[in-house]
């Protein structure tokens, strides 16, 4: 039945090479969406949401073949293509998470489904009242689509600019538009495939400074994508700040499961093993990170470790 929205793990981590943090933000989701339909709703769920297109490609093939209006014949072959090019494209990223192209693909399903109708020679006569007793469903379902989608493209609206904000450090900013963006019907937003709610913990952790309010928000993120490593992080620096090092520990090493090389729980776990006496380990965990990164903290760290250990003779 599959494993729920946000539930998938990638297993791609470990076989890349070191230092690509610029990789790890282009895979943080399935490129594939007949994978994450499968990972998240199972095989029926797969099924299910192939057999809405494969009967509008049906239908599609039908009025190719039957229509004597060439109009109608063009204007089918073309919305033809473009359905069949959301199908292609599924297989290399995610347009189904996209509200813009989930619109577009509707709208071109609702043309070949017009058209279907139009070709028909000899149409059955349709039972009246059965029309005016089933017209309320459609209806019911087309609301909830519309308000669906006002939920979504609001919410990646203001989550975009609280990401902005995010860069910039400020917090103040970043509550006022994740306040905006929020919303449980919108539990992860598409570009960074990142729980909303992670920024409301990290405005707590950041400009709060309520490690256990932060710790709450991190762990409902948890929740909602419990193998996002950006989320686990979060919640091993909590416990860091809030002094409970062997949880933060914990943390910090279940990130890097998942990413061997992630730079930030390697600089993390090092600054853990470093306050509590383990300079080895933290300096091997820092030797670890890329020797060119432009975080100042791995350089910073490094030098503080060596200022510590006992030097090595030479010769």
């Amino acid at each position: 039945v599959g494993v729920g929205p946000g539930n998938w793990v990638l297993h791609i981590y470990p076989y890349y090479g070191k230092y690509l943090p610029s990789v790890f933000r282009q895979w943080r989701q399935p490129h594939n969406d007949y994978l994450a339909t499968a990972s998240e709703k199972g095989i029926p769920g797969l099924i299910i949401y192939l057999l809405i297109f494969i009967l509008i490609l049906v239908r599609a093939f039908k009025v190719l073949k039957q229509s004597e209006d060439s109009k109608s014949w063009w204007t089918v072959f073309w919305m033809l293509n473009g359905l069949i090019g959301f199908l292609v494209i599924s297989f290399f990223s995610f347009p189904a998470q996209r509200i813009n192209q989930v619109i577009f693909v509707c709208l071109i399903v609702a043309v070949i489904l017009s058209k279907h109708e139009k070709s028909i020679p000899d149409p059955k006569k349709i039972n009246q009242s059965f029309v005016k007793w089933i017209f309320p469903v459609p209806l019911v379902f087309l609301i909830f689509s519309i308000w669906f989608g006002v939920i979504s493209i609001r919410s990646e609206y203001y989550v975009s600019k609280a990401q902005m904000a995010k860069e910039q450090q400020n917090w103040r900013e970043v509550e006022k538009n994740i306040e905006k963006g929020y919303h449980p019907l919108a539990p992860i937003e598409p570009k960074f495939s990142m729980p909303p709610i992670m920024y409301k913990g990290m405005v707590a952790f950041h400009k709060d400074k309520d490690y256990k309010k932060a710790l709450g928000y991190f762990k409902e993120a948890y929740s909602k994508h419990p193998s996002n490593v950006p989320v686990i992080n979060n919640i091993g620096s909590t416990y860091g700040e809030m002094g409970q090092y062997d949880s933060s520990l914990v943390w910090f090493q279940k990130s890097l499961d998942i990413f061997p090389h992630y730079e930030h729980a390697l600089l993390n776990l090092a600054k853990v093993n470093y306050s509590t006496g383990n300079y080895e380990q933290a300096y091997k965990l820092v030797l670890s990170c890329d020797p060119e990164s432009e975080n100042r903290n791995v350089q910073a760290l490094k030098g503080r470790i060596e200022d510590l250990l006992d030097p090595i003779p030479k010769d």
